[in-house]
């Protein structure tokens, strides 16, 4: 541990029987590395937003009064490990749902036949018990001052606060920042309409599984799996590359946009830890801007309280003393009940 409190990948020192019944959460099966590089090169470009959807001008994120405060005194926001958030069970839904269509594809692709099999047996003969993808996500609403949202994520002291930045900033910043290894970061929309989501994937399984059988054929191409095994680690990125977008449609009000690292190797990040109800949760920082840079236009809501005014108050010169500009902040209409 260093003295900020991050933690690089712990080296356990357990007897057989304590490392065995644990579970590392960063650990990654050797069988689910990504795809080599130039496979994965193409993963990247893929366009996750099929229908051309902008974000709005603005993009909300909702927090706590110590949240809010720390977004303004560092320049981050805090990407959570995803399965340590609340909707982590999303994960499932995608893992099923590319057993689905992989049953289907395996009588139409007959080339394929070998590594959608291996996809297939994998997930029903020997699943994991938890999906841990190593993908780490800041949640981001179209809706300002929503009830359900303020419940949801504007919990603990000191708030709530709903902070809207510039969608077009954030797009621009998630590439600039260097990844030493995996995906980098960048800005998607959620998917809640189950019919989207199944084309998304879909669409997404049969390129991979094209682009594969291209890098298998290709004799220019060092790569490290060949066949059924290469087409594996194609289908695994594809349900990776969407499961982080991939919500419940009852959660639909939220609009969600998100920004999402990975998957990637943590052992190659500074990965923290901050205290959640019963546990110890995994994140890393998002640097709103350049070193040497502040925050810019940046608004704010105080969320429903006995006191907005006060915290309206607070944030304001929290803002203004770690040079924020302009800004705006007002309090939210939404009623409070104690």
């Amino acid at each position: 541990q260093d003295r900020h409190g991050a933690l690089q990948k712990p080296r356990h020192q357990a007897n057989e029987a304590t490392r065995s019944s644990s579970h590392d959460l960063f650990a990654v099966s050797g069988d689910l590395e990504p795809v080599t590089a130039a496979l994965r090169l193409q993963v990247q470009d893929l366009n996750m937003n099929p229908d051309e959807v902008d974000p709005p001008e603005r993009l909300w994120h909702y927090t706590s009064g110590a949240g809010a405060r720390g977004i303004f005194t560092s320049g981050t926001l805090w990407a959570g490990h995803l399965g340590y958030m609340n909707d982590s069970s999303e994960f499932d839904h995608a893992v099923a749902l590319s057993l689905e269509i992989a049953l289907r594809l395996r009588d139409e692709l007959e080339d394929h036949k070998a590594g959608l099999e291996k996809w297939i047996n994998y997930l029903t003969d020997s699943p994991p018990e938890r999906w841990t993808p190593n993908v780490f996500a800041v949640s981001l609403s179209e809706s300002e001052d929503l009830l359900s949202q303020w419940r949801a994520y504007g919990t603990g002291r000191g708030g709530p606060f709903c902070i809207g930045f510039l969608s077009e900033t954030l797009r621009q910043q998630a590439p600039r920042i260097k990844v030493p290894r995996g995906r980098g970061w960048r800005m998607v929309r959620c998917i809640y309409d189950a019919d989207e989501q199944r084309t998304m994937l879909e669409g997404l399984m049969r390129e991979n599984l094209h682009w594969a059988a291209e890098a298998d054929a290709d004799p220019h191409l060092e790569i490290s799996k060949k066949g059924a095994a290469l087409e594996f680690s194609a289908l695994f990125n594809a349900v990776w590359g969407t499961a982080p977008i991939f919500k419940h449609p009852a959660f639909s009000e939220e609009r969600e946009w998100r920004l999402i690292l990975g998957p990637v190797d943590p052992a190659k990040l500074t990965v923290h830890w901050v205290e959640r109800p019963h546990t110890l949760a995994p994140y890393v920082e998002f640097p709103l801007h350049d070193e040497g840079g502040h925050l810019e236009d940046v608004w704010w809501i105080a969320g429903p309280g006995p006191q907005q005014q006060l915290a309206q108050d607070a944030i304001g010169t929290i803002a203004r003393s770690a040079g924020v500009t302009p800004y705006q902040g007002w309090s939210s209409r939404t009623p409070f009940v104690p």
